[in-house]
């Protein structure tokens, strides 16, 4: 990325102070020239700015970076990252700023469309609660045919237990037999990616 900009004198004093500081050679034998210490210089100042606390929300987020590659490409160091609102970089520098970061898990089908957000998203985003209506077909427990834009995206293993939001631990429900659910010895969980329903009677014995 390439800039230029102008600033008062009391705002250009003081990132040449900072600059200052921040861009002092590491050691005697520091292989970077000037030019690039200072770039550094500047990259640290973003970095220190990106972790205050009184920087404003945007959109309901704290200032963030979006990175999104494959896991494979990820795992293996190889490819390039794509970086949210244009560009890439290489898999080591991705690799590099996950370290210090959060990563959000997010599986995406053969047409793009979100299957699991792991933790990141409570609710079922669109590409999710497309898939349930497709593997669903309607609210799911035996004998409902409740029409899918009635039904909520229930997690099997909950949410607050640490469930993810995800293809494999959402079931579709209609009001009445998601409350059924939560409400009584009534479960539900996933076999061969398809939920399966129990009365709770056998397990009583």
């Amino acid at each position: 990325m390439v800039f230029w900009g102008m600033l008062d004198q009391e705002y250009g004093a003081k990132i040449a102070a900072m600059l200052s500081a921040l861009a002092k050679p590491t050691s005697g034998t520091d292989p970077r020239t000037t030019a690039e210490r200072q770039g550094d210089a500047f990259a640290e100042v973003i970095e220190l700015a990106s972790r205050s606390e009184g920087l404003p929300e945007q959109g309901g987020e704290r200032q963030h970076l979006t990175l999104s590659m494959s896991f494979k490409d990820f795992m293996d160091n190889t490819g390039v990252a794509n970086v949210e609102g244009g560009g890439v970089m290489s898999a080591a520098e991705a690799r590099r700023i996950a370290c210090d970061s959060t990563v959000m898990r997010l599986v995406l089908g053969a047409g793009k469309e979100i299957l699991d957000v792991g933790r990141q998203q409570r609710t079922a985003p669109k590409g999710i609660r497309k898939a349930l209506i497709e593997r669903d077909g309607s609210c799911a427990f035996p004998g409902c045919a409740t029409e899918p834009a009635r039904c909520h995206a229930h997690h099997v293993v909950e949410w607050a237990n640490g469930g993810p939001t995800s293809l494999d631990n959402m079931v579709l429900l209609c009001g009445s037999h998601h409350r059924l659910i939560h409400h009584s010895r009534w479960t539900v969980k996933m076999v061969d990616h398809r939920p399966v329903f129990s009365d709770g009677l056998e397990d009583a014995g």
